[in-house]
């Protein structure tokens, strides 16, 4: 399966720092962006550390690049 990563800035730590914060971002995509069903987790691309001290950071989602079957 060939896939593309994005990464999505501004996340807001508090509310997402957690599985279940990482599911909803998920459910979001799929609610909002008819098409786009990503594929895996849902990662963070700002260090465990860095994220104590900031109100946001980055995550990458991953997405296939052709529907699949």
């Amino acid at each position: 399966m060939e896939w593309f990563k994005v990464a999505v800035h501004g996340i807001p730590i508090q509310d997402f720092n957690t599985d279940q914060g990482m599911a909803l971002i998920v459910e979001e995509i799929k609610t909002f962006n008819k098409g786009f069903t990503p594929i895996g987790s849902p990662y963070w691309l700002t260090s465990a550390s860095n994220r104590q001290s900031q109100l946001a950071g980055s995550i990458c989602v991953s997405f296939p690049t052709e529907e699949q079957a």
